[in-house]
Protein backbone atom coordinates (compact mmCIF):
# COMPACT_ATOMS: atom_id res chain seq x y z
CA UNK A 1 0.00 0.00 0.00
CA UNK A 2 2.83 2.27 0.83
CA UNK A 3 4.38 1.57 -2.60
CA UNK A 4 1.07 2.36 -4.18
CA UNK A 5 0.87 5.63 -2.24
CA UNK A 6 4.43 6.49 -3.37
CA UNK A 7 3.48 5.86 -6.96
CA UNK A 8 0.42 8.02 -6.54
CA UNK A 9 2.52 10.84 -4.94
CA UNK A 10 4.99 10.86 -7.81
CA UNK A 11 2.19 10.80 -10.26
CA UNK A 12 0.86 13.96 -8.69
CA UNK A 13 4.19 15.65 -8.01
CA UNK A 14 5.87 15.28 -11.40
CA UNK A 15 3.21 17.21 -13.34
CA UNK A 16 3.19 19.89 -10.62
CA UNK A 17 6.94 20.31 -10.80
CA UNK A 18 6.83 20.42 -14.55
CA UNK A 19 4.12 23.07 -14.39
CA UNK A 20 6.15 25.13 -11.94
CA UNK A 21 9.26 24.89 -14.09
CA UNK A 22 7.23 25.93 -17.09
CA UNK A 23 5.88 28.93 -15.19
CA UNK A 24 9.35 29.99 -14.11
CA UNK A 25 10.57 29.60 -17.65
CA UNK A 26 7.73 31.75 -18.92
CA UNK A 27 8.63 34.46 -16.38
CA UNK A 28 12.29 34.36 -17.41
CA UNK A 29 11.34 34.58 -21.07
CA UNK A 30 9.01 37.49 -20.29
CA UNK A 31 11.78 39.33 -18.39
CA UNK A 32 14.23 38.76 -21.21
CA UNK A 33 11.65 40.06 -23.67
CA UNK A 34 11.05 43.14 -21.48
CA UNK A 35 14.71 44.16 -21.48
CA UNK A 36 14.82 45.29 -25.13
CA UNK A 37 11.47 46.99 -24.71
CA UNK A 38 12.72 48.86 -21.63
CA UNK A 39 15.93 49.82 -23.42
CA UNK A 40 13.96 51.02 -26.43
CA UNK A 41 11.73 53.10 -24.16
CA UNK A 42 14.77 54.68 -22.48
CA UNK A 43 16.39 55.46 -25.83
CA UNK A 44 13.15 56.99 -27.08
CA UNK A 45 12.98 59.14 -23.95
CA UNK A 46 16.59 60.27 -24.43
CA UNK A 47 15.90 61.07 -28.07
CA UNK A 48 12.84 63.11 -27.10
CA UNK A 49 14.93 65.03 -24.57
CA UNK A 50 17.61 65.76 -27.18
CA UNK A 51 14.96 66.96 -29.61
CA UNK A 52 13.43 69.16 -26.93
CA UNK A 53 16.83 70.68 -26.13
CA UNK A 54 17.57 71.23 -29.81
CA UNK A 55 14.20 72.92 -30.29
CA UNK A 56 14.78 75.16 -27.27
CA UNK A 57 18.28 76.11 -28.40
CA UNK A 58 17.09 76.89 -31.93
CA UNK A 59 14.56 79.34 -30.45
CA UNK A 60 17.11 81.15 -28.29
CA UNK A 61 18.92 84.39 -29.17
CA UNK A 62 22.45 84.21 -30.58
CA UNK A 63 24.56 86.97 -29.05
CA UNK A 64 28.10 88.16 -29.65
CA UNK A 65 30.21 91.14 -28.67
CA UNK A 66 33.39 92.40 -30.29
CA UNK A 67 35.67 95.38 -30.78
CA UNK A 68 35.63 96.30 -34.47
CA UNK A 69 36.66 99.16 -36.73
CA UNK A 70 33.83 101.39 -37.85
CA UNK A 71 32.27 100.40 -41.18
CA UNK A 72 32.02 104.10 -42.06
CA UNK A 73 35.27 105.41 -40.54
CA UNK A 74 37.78 102.60 -40.27
CA UNK A 75 40.11 104.47 -37.94
CA UNK A 76 37.50 104.52 -35.18
CA UNK A 77 37.06 101.42 -33.03
CA UNK A 78 33.64 100.38 -31.74
CA UNK A 79 32.25 98.02 -29.15
CA UNK A 80 29.57 96.07 -31.04
CA UNK A 81 26.87 93.96 -29.36
CA UNK A 82 24.61 91.98 -31.70
CA UNK A 83 21.74 89.49 -31.64
CA UNK A 84 21.79 87.25 -34.70
CA UNK A 85 19.33 84.70 -33.34
CA UNK A 86 15.63 84.27 -34.17
CA UNK A 87 14.19 85.59 -30.90
CA UNK A 88 14.42 88.55 -28.52
CA UNK A 89 17.16 88.59 -25.87
CA UNK A 90 16.38 90.25 -22.56
CA UNK A 91 18.50 91.53 -19.68
CA UNK A 92 21.66 91.32 -21.75
CA UNK A 93 24.75 91.92 -19.60
CA UNK A 94 28.34 92.17 -20.82
CA UNK A 95 31.47 92.46 -18.68
CA UNK A 96 35.00 93.15 -19.90
CA UNK A 97 37.93 91.93 -17.82
CA UNK A 98 40.00 93.99 -17.50
CA UNK A 99 37.86 97.00 -18.23
CA UNK A 100 38.64 98.93 -21.42
CA UNK A 101 40.37 102.15 -20.32
CA UNK A 102 39.32 105.59 -21.48
CA UNK A 103 41.73 107.32 -23.86
CA UNK A 104 42.53 111.01 -24.15
CA UNK A 105 41.46 111.13 -27.78
CA UNK A 106 38.06 112.00 -29.29
CA UNK A 107 35.15 109.65 -30.04
CA UNK A 108 35.77 107.55 -26.92
CA UNK A 109 32.64 106.37 -25.10
CA UNK A 110 34.18 103.22 -23.64
CA UNK A 111 33.27 104.22 -20.07
CA UNK A 112 29.62 104.86 -20.98
CA UNK A 113 29.40 101.67 -23.02
CA UNK A 114 30.81 99.42 -20.32
CA UNK A 115 28.65 100.96 -17.63
CA UNK A 116 25.51 100.42 -19.71
CA UNK A 117 26.51 96.87 -20.60
CA UNK A 118 27.20 95.98 -16.97
CA UNK A 119 23.80 97.29 -15.92
CA UNK A 120 22.14 95.33 -18.70
CA UNK A 121 20.31 96.02 -21.95
CA UNK A 122 16.60 95.41 -21.37
CA UNK A 123 15.81 93.97 -24.81
CA UNK A 124 17.81 93.19 -27.94
CA UNK A 125 15.63 92.18 -30.87
CA UNK A 126 16.79 89.85 -33.69
CA UNK A 127 19.13 91.54 -36.15
CA UNK A 128 19.82 94.48 -33.83
CA UNK A 129 23.32 95.83 -33.24
CA UNK A 130 24.33 98.32 -30.58
CA UNK A 131 27.50 100.26 -31.33
CA UNK A 132 29.60 102.47 -29.05
CA UNK A 133 32.75 104.25 -30.29
CA UNK A 134 35.82 103.77 -28.10
CA UNK A 135 38.21 106.16 -29.84
CA UNK A 136 40.76 106.11 -32.60
CA UNK A 137 42.70 102.93 -33.30
CA UNK A 138 45.87 105.02 -33.40
CA UNK A 139 45.22 106.21 -29.84
CA UNK A 140 45.03 102.62 -28.62
CA UNK A 141 47.50 100.79 -30.84
CA UNK A 142 49.99 103.41 -32.03
CA UNK A 143 52.71 102.38 -29.61
CA UNK A 144 53.83 98.77 -29.35
CA UNK A 145 53.87 99.00 -25.54
CA UNK A 146 50.52 100.82 -25.20
CA UNK A 147 47.93 99.23 -22.94
CA UNK A 148 45.72 97.90 -25.72
CA UNK A 149 48.72 96.40 -27.49
CA UNK A 150 49.73 94.23 -24.54
CA UNK A 151 46.41 93.15 -22.99
CA UNK A 152 43.79 90.53 -23.80
CA UNK A 153 40.22 91.42 -22.89
CA UNK A 154 37.83 88.70 -21.75
CA UNK A 155 34.20 89.52 -22.58
CA UNK A 156 31.43 87.61 -20.80
CA UNK A 157 27.83 87.75 -22.07
CA UNK A 158 24.83 86.75 -19.96
CA UNK A 159 21.21 87.08 -21.06
CA UNK A 160 17.75 85.54 -21.01
CA UNK A 161 15.74 84.15 -23.91
CA UNK A 162 12.18 82.90 -24.37
CA UNK A 163 13.30 79.38 -23.34
CA UNK A 164 15.09 80.57 -20.20
CA UNK A 165 18.58 81.86 -19.30
CA UNK A 166 21.31 81.50 -21.92
CA UNK A 167 24.56 79.79 -21.09
CA UNK A 168 27.21 82.40 -20.35
CA UNK A 169 29.39 83.07 -23.39
CA UNK A 170 33.04 84.07 -23.04
CA UNK A 171 35.43 85.25 -25.72
CA UNK A 172 38.87 86.80 -25.75
CA UNK A 173 39.79 89.92 -27.71
CA UNK A 174 43.46 90.82 -28.23
CA UNK A 175 43.83 94.19 -29.97
CA UNK A 176 47.50 93.49 -30.73
CA UNK A 177 46.29 91.05 -33.40
CA UNK A 178 45.11 94.03 -35.45
CA UNK A 179 48.44 95.86 -35.62
CA UNK A 180 49.68 96.52 -39.16
CA UNK A 181 46.27 95.60 -40.63
CA UNK A 182 44.37 97.89 -43.00
CA UNK A 183 42.08 100.35 -41.24
CA UNK A 184 40.16 101.25 -44.41
CA UNK A 185 36.67 99.69 -44.41
CA UNK A 186 36.16 97.93 -47.76
CA UNK A 187 32.97 98.48 -49.73
CA UNK A 188 31.73 101.39 -47.62
CA UNK A 189 31.02 105.05 -48.18
CA UNK A 190 34.33 105.81 -46.53
CA UNK A 191 36.26 105.23 -49.78
CA UNK A 192 33.66 107.09 -51.83
CA UNK A 193 33.93 110.12 -49.54
CA UNK A 194 37.71 110.14 -49.88
CA UNK A 195 37.46 109.97 -53.65
CA UNK A 196 34.96 112.84 -53.76
CA UNK A 197 37.22 114.92 -51.53
CA UNK A 198 40.19 114.21 -53.79
CA UNK A 199 38.12 115.12 -56.86
CA UNK A 200 37.15 118.38 -55.19
CA UNK A 201 40.80 119.28 -54.60
CA UNK A 202 41.63 118.49 -58.24
CA UNK A 203 38.78 120.71 -59.48
CA UNK A 204 39.90 123.58 -57.27
CA UNK A 205 43.43 123.40 -58.68
CA UNK A 206 41.99 123.38 -62.20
Amino acid sequence: ASDGMLIVDWAVTIPAVASAVASVGAVVVALIALRPARQAAQEAEQQNELQRQAFAESHQPTLWVDIQPSSARGRILNIVLANEGPTVATTVRVRFSPEIPLTDGPFDRSDVAQSRLREGIKTLVPGRRLIWPIGLASARLEEADSFDSTVTYRATIEADGPEGPLSATELEIRPADWRETSDEPPGSLHTVAKQIAELGRVLKRA
